[in-house]
């Protein structure tokens, strides 16, 4: 890469990091003291909207089967 390429791409980068921190307000967020469920507990039903705006629940998608619900938190 070019010299000038480098350095715009390096004042590029300074910017959009100092942009990011200016618009955090408030201070530190303390962390939570909830109690993780035990494996394999059934989630209690909730309800938020979709991309549409539509309330939705867990037991709207559970249907005649059930849900499984994963989330993976990865390893790199």
């Amino acid at each position: 890469m070019p010299r000038p390429a480098r350095v715009f791409a390096l004042a590029a980068h300074l910017a959009i990091g100092i942009a990011a921190c200016a618009g955090q307000r408030g201070g530190p967020v303390a962390p939570s003291r909830a109690e993780a469920p035990p494996p394999f507990a059934v989630a209690p039903d909730f309800r938020v909207p979709d991309s549409t705006g539509t309330p939705r629940g867990l037991a709207d998608l559970a249907g005649p089967h059930g849900l499984v619900l994963v989330t993976y938190r990865g390893h790199w």
